[in-house]
């Protein structure tokens, strides 16, 4: 019996690591403590900082946007609005801000840049030019 009440607790311990009921675990703490990428790994941990998993790296990019007709708010709003989105919608470790110089620098995983970018073109601001460093 007491292992019953045991295997019980570990059963809803591990539970309640699981992300909305999913199979998996949020931020893959296993995989991620050992280098595998995945874009939810927390900072600090080995698959956020060598994005070895599957080929995954983060990339460091600097991007121009121009606002266009359609965007009502400051590039500041924007970009706090699309990190945001990024945050909520994909439980991702995705950052952004708008430099000194008006160009926007995000940190990411690829696929995290081109759903940043989206989010900028549905609030009013087209990438006009793109530079990215590993």
């Amino acid at each position: 019996m007491k292992n019953i009440v045991i295997a019980l607790a570990l059963c809803a311990a591990l539970a309640g690591c699981a992300e909305n009921g999913g199979f998996g675990f949020k931020n893959h703490p296993v995989d991620c403590a050992f280098g595998y990428a995945h874009d939810d790994c927390l900072p600090g941990t080995a698959g956020y900082s060598s994005g070895v998993g599957a080929g995954i790296s983060i990339e460091k990019n600097i991007t121009a946007y121009k606002k266009t007709d359609q965007g009502s708010k400051s590039i500041k709003e924007a970009v706090a609005a699309c990190v945001d989105n990024m945050k909520n919608n994909y439980g991702s470790n995705f950052d952004a801000f708008v430099r000194h110089d008006g160009k926007v620098s995000d940190i990411g995983y690829p696929d995290q840049g081109f759903r940043f970018q989206k989010c900028m073109s549905e609030n009013g601001y087209q990438a006009i030019s793109s530079t990215s460093k590993n």
